[in-house]
């Protein structure tokens, strides 16, 4: 991670603090038979005191944003949903700032039985003063070439997605991780250590 970190202070952005953010999937014990979807639950070190949980894979999933009692709870319900080896998804790094962008420069770790099994890079940018994506497109677009240079002609699908009027908010956040964590866990079939790096916008 340090080259990244190292390329962001180059730039001129100021570390102001740690960045953590954990997602866990509890997958229906009734089986898909059920029409039950998985529960992808989320904590984020932006958000302290709440929960985020999204049902199923789908950019129009249900959700909810609770206190961290909802985890709790979720926990009890051991007849209802259970968790697997590679459930269980950790992201640590650091929170940088530069002018009106937040940028969050993380590790992404599936966690095994024992130990992580699978990592990749995460950098996920922010431009505070606007919380329209469709308004600050071209200039995330701009910040992003310079910072990584080579990115992806069109913005992450999630966002594409969003209403040209539709304001962003911090579940929005959690559906960009989920569909990362979600390629994580796939790639852990092959064996590979993944070394890649991972945008994510908001």
């Amino acid at each position: 991670m340090s080259v990244v970190e190292n390329i962001i202070e180059q730039m001129g952005a100021t570390n102001v603090g740690v960045y953590s953010l954990d997602a866990e999937t509890f997958y229906p014990v009734a089986g898909p038979a059920s029409n039950q979807k998985p529960l992808h639950v989320f904590h984020c070190s932006d958000y302290p005191a709440s929960t985020f949980a999204i049902s199923g894979d789908s950019a129009d999933a249900a959700y909810v944003a609770a206190d961290l009692m909802f985890f709790q709870l979720i926990k009890k319900l051991q007849n209802a949903y259970v968790t697997k080896p590679i459930s269980k998804v950790e992201c640590r790094g650091k929170k940088y700032k530069l002018a009106d962008f937040a940028i969050r420069a993380s590790v992404a770790s599936i966690m095994g039985s024992f130990k992580a099994v699978l990592v990749e890079k995460v950098i996920q940018v922010e431009y505070t003063p606007c919380i329209i994506p469709s308004l600050c497109a071209d200039l995330m677009k701009e910040f992003c070439s310079d910072m990584l240079g080579k990115i992806a002609a069109a913005p992450p699908a999630y966002i594409a997605g969003m209403r040209s009027n539709q304001g962003y908010a911090p579940i929005d956040t959690m559906h960009q991780y989920q569909y990362h964590f979600q390629r994580l866990r796939r790639t852990t079939g092959t064996g590979a250590l993944s070394q890649t790096t991972t945008a994510t916008s908001e």
